[in-house]
């Protein structure tokens, strides 16, 4: 399969399961958990560096969506997800099993951040996902040093140039941020999130149509006691694919 290469403008590549696995890969294995997370349970990039153990829930396979780490200033709190709501994502078993393997590894200690406001109440959670520095993990850190590195080793924009300091400079566009993990999640080749009237969130089944899954169903479907929780076979979900990452 042939990458498109990056010419600017929006970038419609993420519907392609192979990429999106590409990109994981080129993670560090410290942080391949979090973009596991970001491609099988569409969760948006501030939500997954605030997710903490106690959020995960192995026995229904659900993720609660409860926090982000927000930036209000120079500073950062944590903070209801988008909208100020909270939800549950149901979680594939390959990124269950990538999740038990990351807490067995990292064994998640408490984290305070004051909640909302700079001058808010501290709360502490244990959470999953820190920066070298033991500390959460930032944004723009980790776009410049994880996430645009992962991008152009799996060939979705160039390598970097450097500059007359020596630093590395990558040529992105808009639409090749985090996000767009949790993009291809809600695109329509991929199951779509949607709200039911008690609020919790269910999951649409629908065909992938790529070459190389032409007559699979995709990972995240509806959990219900007939279906699996996962797709045999998934790039993203399934657990013979997410142990070799």
């Amino acid at each position: 399969m042939k990458v498109p290469s990056a010419k600017g403008g929006k970038i419609s590549t993420w519907v392609d399961e192979v990429l999106v696995l590409r990109v994981v890969e080129c993670h560090p294995p410290q942080y391949r958990p979090l973009a596991v997370v970001g491609a099988a349970c569409g969760l948006r990039q501030g939500e997954i560096f605030g997710l903490a153990e106690e959020d995960i829930d192995f026995d229904e396979m659900v993720i609660h969506v409860r926090r982000q780490v927000k930036k209000l200033g120079r500073d950062f709190v944590f903070a209801l997800p988008k909208n100020d709501t909270e939800r549950d994502l149901p979680m594939s078993e390959g990124a269950g099993l990538v999740l038990q393997e990351h807490i067995a590894a990292i064994k998640p200690r408490p984290y305070t951040l004051p909640w909302e406001k700079l001058d808010g109440r501290p709360r502490s959670v244990n959470l999953l996902f820190r920066w070298t520095d033991d500390k959460h993990i930032r944004a723009r850190t980790y776009d410049e040093m994880v996430w645009k590195a992962a991008l152009a080793q799996a060939g979705v924009i160039p390598m970097p140039t450097k500059d007359a300091r020596g630093r590395r400079q990558y040529k992105t566009a808009r639409d090749a941020g985090m996000h767009a993990l949790a993009t291809a999640t809600r695109a329509s080749r991929w199951p779509t999130a949607s709200t039911s009237k008690n609020g919790r969130s269910t999951w649409a089944t629908e065909t992938l149509d790529s070459p190389s899954a032409s007559t699979r169903t995709c990972c995240r479907r509806r959990m219900s006691g007939r279906g699996k929780p996962w797709t045999p076979g998934c790039p993203v979900c399934s657990p013979s694919q997410l142990t070799e990452l």
